[in-house]
């Protein structure tokens, strides 16, 4: 399965692989558009798409509920999912833009 991250640096890799590290889960109701933009398809663009969609259309019941999210690749929610956690709503940050 491939990795959704994008490409670590060479010199970290020999460390991450002597390590148990936790994968990326991104919050879904709380993450910044920069932590979306951290997977693959996800630019800029639709990373700031995807909060502003959440923050309309949340809080979500299922992770299921962000293939109505527009722009985004086909199959991009199946690749994506282990690394989305569904939140509290109620905890919010401030607005990232």
């Amino acid at each position: 399965m491939p990795c959704l991250l994008r490409d670590r640096h060479p010199a970290v890799e020999p460390l991450i692989e002597k390590r148990s590290i936790a994968p990326l889960a991104i919050a879904v109701h709380r993450a910044p558009w920069y932590e979306w933009a951290l997977l693959d398809g996800i630019g800029e663009k639709r990373a700031k798409a995807i909060v502003e969609w959440v923050r309309a259309h949340g809080p979500l019941e299922s992770l299921d509920e962000l293939e109505a999210v527009p722009g985004l690749p086909s199959g991009w929610l199946d690749l994506a999912r282990e690394h989305l956690a569904l939140d509290d709503p109620e905890i919010t940050l401030p607005s990232e833009r």
